[in-house]
């Protein structure tokens, strides 16, 4: 599990380098959605050329524990919108609460959007309160990426 998930990170960072070698975006935002969240939080630490992360229903690796690693590894991050459901029972929605904590008392600036009567991944969902989320989520992400880019 450790390597594949070394060498998606690998994959998304060069992903990323194409982008700015090749002049095909002048601005990095990176979204990470449940598990790829994690992933997201490694890379925003890694590179800081990214302006801004999204989180959709995702955890912090580690952000459970009581070391210090996870307080300095969320130092000086791009601003992060976090996004949730009220019922997701994957990831509960105490997990972004937590990384709204974490995030904001280390001098981040974060946002949070708990979406009500949603699960995880209420935007693949047809359901109408799904759907109806998944609308709000848009608004939200277009007046969080305009307030910080």
């Amino acid at each position: 599990m450790q390597r594949s998930h070394s060498m998606c990170q690998k994959n998304v960072s060069a992903a990323l380098d194409y982008l700015v070698q090749n002049n095909l975006s002048k601005t990095l935002v990176v979204f990470g959605f449940s598990k790829g969240a994690g992933l997201g939080f490694e890379i925003i630490n890694q590179r800081k050329d990214v302006v801004a992360f999204i989180e959709f229903y995702g955890d912090v690796p580690g952000a459970d524990s009581k070391d210090n690693e996870i307080r300095k590894a969320t130092e000086n991050l791009p601003p992060l919108l976090i996004i949730h459901g009220e019922k997701d029972k994957v990831v509960a929605v105490k997990k972004a609460n937590k990384i709204y904590s974490i995030m904001s008392n280390n001098g981040n600036t974060v946002e949070k959007l708990i979406i009500p009567k949603v699960g995880h991944a209420f935007p693949l969902s047809k359901d109408i309160n799904d759907l109806n989320a998944t609308e709000t989520c848009k608004i939200e992400i277009e007046i969080f990426l305009k307030k910080h880019l």
